[in-house]
């Protein structure tokens, strides 16, 4: 029951005793009812907070794990797309190497001089006809090089000069 117009003299360091203390029936007393009312509300805001919130936590998880396999869904994708660009990229590589290896061996075979025949008719035949070979070789050569290279022939500025 709750106490009205109560004095505790402990405070004031005497007799711990209540005084003057009378009592409202609790039907009637106005605090009494009010925390009633505020408890049964209360209550009433957590049975209802209480159905209602595995409805509002559901939705939040299952959203997430929509986006999660979507997520995984594109990621997917995207492996799938990388490798098949790493096995294109392996057989151009392939492609190109082949291509390149043709080319120098080509390069090879044409570089490799190919004289006239009676080019070496001229020089003896001791042991220095393998140099005239070479030296041959190297006029060739440059005679070739800026067409490869420039454009131009060494003739042509010879010519000017």
């Amino acid at each position: 029951m709750p106490w009205r117009g109560c004095e505790n003299v402990a405070s004031s360091g005497y007799d711990a005793r209540p005084r003057r203390c009378t009592t409202t029936p609790t039907a009637q007393d106005p605090v009494f009812l009010k925390l009633t009312d505020l408890e049964a509300r209360l209550i009433r805001r957590e049975k209802s907070h209480r159905q209602s919130e595995p409805d509002r936590v559901g939705d939040p998880v299952d959203q997430l794990q929509a986006e999660t396999q979507a997520l995984r869904g594109e990621i997917e994708t995207l492996v799938f797309q990388t490798e098949g660009a790493d096995s294109r990229q392996r057989e151009l590589y392939v492609d190109v190497d082949t291509r390149l290896q043709a080319l120098e061996e080509g390069q090879r075979q044409s570089s490799a001089v190919q004289l006239p025949p009676g080019a070496l008719s001229g020089f003896p035949t001791d042991r220095r006809r393998p140099l005239a070979r070479e030296w041959l070789a190297a006029i060739r050569i440059i005679t070739r090089w800026p067409l490869t290279f420039c454009g131009r022939s060494l003739r042509g500025v010879h010519d000017s000069v």
